[in-house]
């Protein structure tokens, strides 16, 4: 199982994934504010989206979890 970690510190302003997707290496997976802009995290893995770990509106440390793969 891999897991696709978040490389800042920030809010989650949208999730692009649901549970069940296919994520190729560079599949854009979520969108982060932090610091007054917006970037988007994308998977470093292939797999399939076995669960997503965060929400729109949660606050992550960077190093948290975003999303689990099989």
């Amino acid at each position: 199982m891999a897991e696709i970690k978040c490389e800042m510190t920030g809010v989650i302003d949208q999730v692009l994934i649901t549970v069940g997707a296919t994520v190729e290496v560079g599949t854009e997976i979520v969108v982060i504010e932090s610091m007054k802009s917006l970037i988007t995290i994308k998977s470093l893995e292939a797999g399939e989206v076995e669960e997503i770990k965060v929400s729109q509106g949660d606050f992550i440390e960077e190093g948290e979890t975003l999303a689990l793969l099989k």
